[in-house]
């Protein structure tokens, strides 16, 4: 299971690892996240449709705090693992 965690995503970034990872981290039950998101680049998402398909629970919007944005990311990610977990057990029995 792959989980991929950006932190301080920057547009240009942000398309280049979508075009490459589009079709993998789904076929693989993985997932994009991305962490420190400005507000415009959170528009630019929008109006590119890139924000649907990496989906909006999955980008975390930078915050005044240093480390805030990773963090809830973080967790974020740490319930989607915990969540996968038993689905992966019990498709390898």
């Amino acid at each position: 299971m792959v989980c991929q965690l950006l932190i301080q995503a920057k547009l240009l970034p942000i398309h280049r690892q979508t075009c490459q990872t589009g079709a993998v981290l789904p076929a693989n039950s993985g997932r994009l996240m991305l962490a420190g998101v400005s507000p415009g680049v959170m528009l630019q998402l929008k109006r590119t449709g890139l924000l649907d398909e990496i989906g909006e629970e999955n980008v975390f919007l930078s915050h005044e705090q240093w480390g805030v944005a990773a963090y809830k990311a973080y967790e974020a990610a740490q319930a989607w693992l915990d969540e996968a977990k038993p689905q992966t057990q019990q498709n390898e029995s």
